[in-house]
């Protein structure tokens, strides 16, 4: 009989959650740079160094948050009061990032994104680690695992994409004032008050719908570590671990590639494809359609002999082909003209498929997380969930920054300035942006293709632990 927190409804609110993470991610990663870069007239090498260090700074707290969770022990649990504590500042955080004050100075600017963005990772991530872990406490099953994550990356997902298209479609909509309504620096304000209203609503109904399952959570029997010394000694023996360490390549290059394909996308779409903000938000659909498919092609990929390893190596194979594709076909000479209904379908089909596949990856990446704990936890007594998807969230940021930094170093390097339009761009210069673009890219995801070979645990060793555990517990 399936435990009463494996129910569809405790899905639901544990996956909810993430439409925070996904509303801050996709306006970190899709207009953060675009806005600070065209609007504000910062340079883009100078924009995404701001956003690595904050990326670096929040990132040093997500083992720490994890670890701090792990230890606790609260008439509330271990992770809600974290979870509780984080909601208003993060909404808070995010919407005056993109408020500077108007009569600021160049340097100054620097500084109000660096705390800004610096505010919101962090409790951000007071909230999303402590959340996450709750899916290696939820259920222990093999297959269960893989439904929690695919909700939560589906609620990521379609947090992200949903206030994209909505915001391309509504708030930055072309106008005789603004042709190109990105340009327009009145609508972030919207944006980001759009943003902070959905995030307080996610992280909210998730936390009141998962407190009530507090009693029937796994439980950690050890005894909690009292001392800074000896919480940082976990955390260095949980991050070494042999085990985990290719999920925390693999993670720490996925997030790397993703970081450098969004924060290039406004770009990609402005310069080198030169769609509308019409048009982009249409696209904007491809990526809920993705959401879409890759909670059900992450289940379907581990199905019979195909176990979770096996499964996001093709997933991750596929869609490593397709997301450099159009670019590739455009530098040489056979994807159709801009403009063209037949351009919009095939990126629309194109991103779809890739985020899909994709995310299915990341799906079952996270699901083999989860796996690590029960396995960790064989081997040393502790149960370290917390510290295991900190890591994991750890090595997503930091990365991801630095794909962002990437990016940022691609777009100087092509000579895109503010106020730069397609007609004022020249032909040398959006096609320098998909000639850097393609081989980065490639060379990212196949090396974390790479690392993933080498995850060692099945189904078969799963299901060792955890029926080793159920006998350590029952003498």
């Amino acid at each position: 009989m399936a435990r009463v927190t494996e129910t569809w409804h405790v899905k639901l609110f544990y996956g909810c959650g993430t439409i925070a993470y996904g509303v801050k991610d996709n306006a970190f990663q899709i207009y953060l740079l675009f806005y600070y870069t065209l609007i504000h007239g910062m340079s883009a090498a100078v924009v995404s160094s701001a956003l690595l260090v904050a990326v670096l700074l929040d990132s040093v707290t997500d083992p720490l948050v994890g670890q701090f969770s792990d230890n606790i022990r609260t008439r509330l649990g271990r992770r809600h009061p974290f979870m509780f504590a984080a909601i208003i500042p993060a909404a808070l955080s995010f919407y005056f990032l993109w408020l500077p004050p108007e009569r600021i100075s160049d340097d100054n600017v620097f500084w109000y994104l660096l705390v800004c963005a610096s505010a919101t990772r962090f409790f951000i991530t007071f909230y999303e680690i402590p959340s996450t872990a709750l899916q290696a406490e939820l259920t222990q099953d093999y297959n269960q695992r893989i439904q929690f994550a695919s909700l939560r990356y589906f609620f990521g997902w379609f947090g992200g994409a949903g206030i994209s298209m909505f915001a391309l479609a509504t708030i930055f909509a072309d106008s005789t004032e603004f042709p190109n309504g990105l340009t327009n620096p009145a609508a972030y304000g919207e944006y980001a008050l759009l943003g902070a209203a959905l995030m307080i609503a996610s992280m909210l109904i998730s936390s009141l719908g998962t407190v009530r399952y507090v009693p029937h959570l796994v439980e950690d029997k050890s005894e909690p570590i009292a001392t800074l010394g000896g919480i940082l000694k976990n955390l260095w023996f949980a991050l070494t671990d042999k085990v985990f360490a290719p999920l925390f390549g693999t993670a720490l290059l996925f997030a790397m590639g993703l970081g450098v394909s969004v924060s290039l996308s406004l770009f990609f779409n402005t310069f080198f494809w030169e769609f509308t903000t019409a048009q982009m938000a249409t696209l904007s659909l491809s990526f809920l359609v993705g959401a879409g498919i890759a909670p059900i092609a992450a289940p379907l990929a581990t199905r019979g002999r195909f176990g979770k390893r096996r499964a996001a190596i093709v997933l991750a194979a596929i869609a490593t082909l397709l997301i450099p594709l159009p670019v590739l076909l455009r530098l040489v000479g056979i994807m159709p003209e801009n403009g063209s209904t037949a351009l919009m379908l095939i990126i629309f089909i194109q991103l779809a498929l890739a985020v899909g596949l994709g995310v299915a990856a990341e799906i079952l990446v996270q699901a083999m997380v989860a796996d690590v704990v029960e396995d960790n936890e064989r081997r040393t007594g502790r149960r370290s969930a917390g510290v295991f998807f900190a890591a994991r969230t750890f090595a997503s940021k930091s990365t991801n920054g630095l794909g962002v930094l990437i990016g940022g170093l691609i777009v100087s390097a092509a000579g895109l300035e503010k106020g730069m339009s397609p007609e004022v761009a020249t032909p040398d210069m959006i096609s320098l942006l998909g000639e850097l673009y393609v081989p980065v890219i490639l060379a990212i995801y196949l090396v974390a293709i790479f690392l993933l070979t080498r995850f060692q645990i099945t189904r078969a060793r799963h299901a060792e632990n955890l029926k080793a555990l159920a006998r350590n517990e029952s003498d």
